[in-house]
């Protein structure tokens, strides 16, 4: 990892490329390395012992931990300027339930949901994940008192709905991806990732020093 200060410019070692933007793929850790920047999630861990909103603006569980409410920011953007609407953010979620569902992937989360039994595709209906004006409500036949953790994870980030097929959830395209996070991809090649900060991605978290751009690298062995 080097900072060249001249250009505000952060250049990272992934150590191998990156493969795909999918967020179903974030287990491979150069993907989370690569795009944790890039796609945000409900809430991040990040500040180490805390919990802090970023599409959500604040969240509640029910006393038996089966039902959460998150309550949806209403004022951010993709990267190309599309709202990050309540809609897009329960699509996203319900793509993901839907591919660990057809992958047989237990993740110790959304095998849980209510009704997940019946999701066949992204037309079916989900009781487990609704929206309630701009509070999306998530319930489990289970208790989850664990979700916040779970939820902050890469995985769970939230995609463009143009990323990927609204039936089936499949990636469309490997190396495109529109930006929901902090910082969007400029350029993507065999050789190099480059990032640049998004300022106009106002979530009220304080990072004073964020390099302007960010390249990734990785050696071609």
């Amino acid at each position: 990892m080097h900072f060249n200060v001249k250009k505000n410019e952060l250049t990272i070692d992934l150590g191998a490329p990156p493969i795909t933007a999918d967020t179903y793929e974030y287990d491979y850790r150069v993907h989370h390395a690569a795009f944790t920047s890039v796609l945000s999630t409900l809430l991040t861990t990040y500040k180490l012992g805390t919990y802090q909103p970023v599409l959500a603006k604040s969240w509640e569980a029910s006393t038996d931990y089966k039902t959460w409410t998150f309550h949806l920011r209403d004022d951010l953007t993709f990267s190309n300027g599309d709202l990050i609407s309540p809609q897009i953010v329960l699509s996203s979620l319900k793509r993901m339930a839907l591919l660990q569902k057809k992958n047989e992937s237990h993740s110790g989360l959304f095998e849980h949901l209510v009704g997940v039994e019946k999701l066949v595709d992204l037309t079916s209906e989900l009781p487990g994940l609704i929206l309630k004006g701009n509070d999306l409500v998530i319930t489990f036949n289970s208790p989850v008192d664990d979700l916040l953790a779970k939820i902050s994870f890469g995985l769970y980030g939230i995609v463009h709905p143009n990323n990927y097929d609204q039936k089936d959830g499949h990636w469309i395209s490997a190396k495109e991806i529109i930006s929901s996070g902090g910082y969007k991809v400029d350029s993507w090649s065999d050789k190099e990732i480059i990032l640049s900060l998004r300022n106009d991605f106002k979530t009220g978290l304080s990072y004073p020093h964020r390099a302007q751009n960010i390249k990734m690298i990785w050696k071609e062995s």
